[in-house]
């Protein structure tokens, strides 16, 4: 049950997953400007970072991130084919003192990612939003509201979502250098690669895809 106590500390009001969503969004409106004369450079935010054969054998091997943000000062992504395992959600119910009446089943857990393992994200189709959703494009956004759970377990929840312990995280400029050793191509996000059930098979629909725009 560790797993389900970082889970739980990451949903409290003021939590971890909160706090950083926070910061995300104060970061995203800080962000300068470019002046006229200066070329957009290509940011990836929103798009899915496929993980090259330049990184087999590593921790990242075939691993498929939805980049969350990404800019001058560094970037940031869920890996979203790295399942953990089930969690029963009526434990997560009891624990958090929500009611348990109706609710049935288990949420599949995924390892976002090695940085900040304590924290967690629902990442989750556009079409359904609450109180403390963060949208990162127009068909999906971030929660970190426990209330989420409650919509899941009575089956009003999002049609789409992985709940997600860590991220994936790069200071300014690393991630570029990693592309360009190609350890990473990029393609469009697209939403039923990534809350396909079928977590094994998704780095080879994600390299699939790339293969076709190339």
């Amino acid at each position: 049950m560790a797993a389900v106590s970082f889970f739980l500390e990451a949903f409290r009001p003021g939590g971890r997953a909160a706090r950083l969503l926070a910061l995300l969004a104060l970061a995203s409106g800080l962000a300068s400007p470019l002046t006229a004369d200066e070329a957009p450079p290509q940011f990836l935010k929103g798009r899915l970072l496929v993980a090259t054969e330049a990184l087999e054998g590593s921790s990242f091997s075939k691993t498929v991130i939805y980049m969350i943000e990404h800019d001058a000062t560094g970037a940031l992504g869920l890996v979203v084919n790295r399942p953990v395992g089930q969690v029963p959600v009526t434990d997560l119910f009891s624990q958090l003192q929500l009611p348990t009446d109706d609710v049935t089943g288990s949420i599949l857990v995924h390892s976002g990612g090695p940085v900040a393992p304590g924290t967690v994200f629902v990442l989750h189709s556009g079409e359904f939003e609450m109180a403390g959703s963060r949208r990162v494009s127009p068909e999906l956004a971030l929660s970190a509201n426990p209330e989420i759970l409650k919509a899941i377990g009575a089956g009003e929840g999002p049609k789409g979502y992985i709940f997600a312990f860590g991220y994936a995280g790069w200071g300014p400029g690393q991630l570029e250098s990693e592309i360009a050793r190609g350890s990473w191509v990029d393609i469009p996000a697209a939403a039923d690669l990534i809350f396909d059930a079928q977590n094994r098979i998704k780095w080879d629909k994600a390299i699939a895809a790339y293969s076709i725009e190339l």
